[in-house]
């Protein structure tokens, strides 16, 4: 009995010891810092890679900062309604609603009018540590005096700007310098490693910051983009108005012919790509679905007439989950050639995929600050 009990002893403790010791090949347990990654890793928040190792001094990637920060900041669940569009950020990326969620609280440093966001790229301390203190509510006064002594242990302060200084210091006071090795700095122009993150994240999570709650979780500020410009749209205050008989780009779902279609016969469309104003704003987002019907409609005759076709436009279906009234007239791609004038058998059709434009029957006013479309009268 003795024996049996001390054999599944063993095996527990030879259980917990794989368990706690070895969870990265290229971690030792001696680390200063282990203890911080087996709590992450046990978590959730912070994991390995796929070949069993950490890589601790390895450059974090923008979007693994974006997807911690925010997870550790419980953000992970906002909605930003307006997103930023750039080259390198789809919407199908596994951590798009991660960046732009950091995006707009300011964790992610971008240069202004950048068309990329560097998903896969590396960020330095100094931009990775300051947007959080200045997330968090820490409105102590602090003299550039104060900040020196507060810093006095970093063998760096020296080559901090003084309002750096004053940052670095409140870092310090929240604990959100991370420190990974021997040798105590701040390191403010290298690069965060995924160590540094791992301390700064488990930081973070281990203290009941006051945060913020004055945010709203729309945008508050117009968002630019990338896209076809519609040069009659123009400005006013955070609004944009696409004047009435603009002709906006879409393209066909469905098929639409005058020898079959029936009035009211449903048809749908898409926005394909985004229009913006020429000033970049974005009026209207790519993917938003139309809805069209057909309104008239006539059988083409051989040797008496061509056949017709319209079709107008309802409403649309945003991606910022807004449906509302769109009035538009379709512009049926309809090129009749001489002998169609003087025979008269013009069958007309839509084909889908096809690329075509609507003309609007009525002004559309765009707030800018949310990508909602005002339904009123102007």
């Amino acid at each position: 009995m003795i024996k049996k009990f001390l054999l599944i002893f063993c095996l527990i403790l030879i259980s917990n010891s794989a368990f706690a010791y070895s969870i990265y090949k290229d971690v030792n347990e001696k680390e200063s810092y282990y203890p911080v990654l087996f709590k992450l890793n046990k978590e959730g928040i912070m994991i390995g890679c796929s070949d069993g190792k950490f890589y601790p001094n390895m450059p974090v990637k923008r979007s693994d900062y974006a997807r911690v920060i925010t997870k550790v900041l419980k953000l992970d669940g906002k909605y930003v309604v307006s997103g930023v569009d750039f080259y390198d950020l789809i919407p199908d990326n596994p951590n798009y609603d991660y960046m732009q969620i950091a995006l707009y609280y300011d964790f992610l440093p971008i240069s202004e009018g950048s068309k990329n966001i560097y998903p896969n790229g590396s960020i330095i301390r100094k931009y990775a540590i300051l947007p959080i203190v200045n997330y968090l509510k820490k409105d102590d006064n602090i003299s550039l005096e104060q900040a020196k002594n507060i810093l006095g242990k970093y063998k760096d302060r020296g080559t901090l700007k003084p309002f750096d200084l004053i940052s670095f210091a409140k870092a310090d006071l929240l604990g959100l310098i991370p420190i990974t090795g021997k040798d105590v700095k701040i390191n403010a122009a290298t690069p965060l490693t995924r160590a540094d993150l791992a301390v700064l994240v488990y930081n973070l999570s281990n203290n009941d910051y006051d945060m913020y709650t004055q945010r709203v979780e729309n945008v508050s500020l117009r968002k630019k983009g990338i896209g076809s410009r519609i040069k009659s749209a123009y400005v006013d205050g955070n609004y944009a108005i696409i004047p009435v008989k603009t002709e906006l780009p879409i393209q066909m779902t469905t098929k639409a012919d005058s020898q079959k279609s029936q009035i009211n016969d449903v048809q749908s469309a898409v926005i394909p790509w985004n229009l913006i104003t020429k000033d970049k704003y974005l009026l209207i987002k790519a993917g938003s679905e139309l809805e069209l019907r057909v309104t008239d409609v006539q059988k083409r005759k051989f040797l008496f007439r061509n056949g017709k076709l319209k079709v107008e436009s309802t409403k649309i279906t945003t991606p910022y989950r807004q449906t509302i009234d769109f009035p538009a007239v379709l512009i049926v791609n309809d090129k009749i050639g001489l002998g169609n004038r003087i025979f008269k058998f013009k069958r007309i059709r839509t084909t889908k995929k096809e690329t075509s434009n609507v003309r609007l029957l009525k002004d559309i006013k765009v707030d800018l600050t949310s990508g909602y479309i005002v339904n009123e009268k102007l």
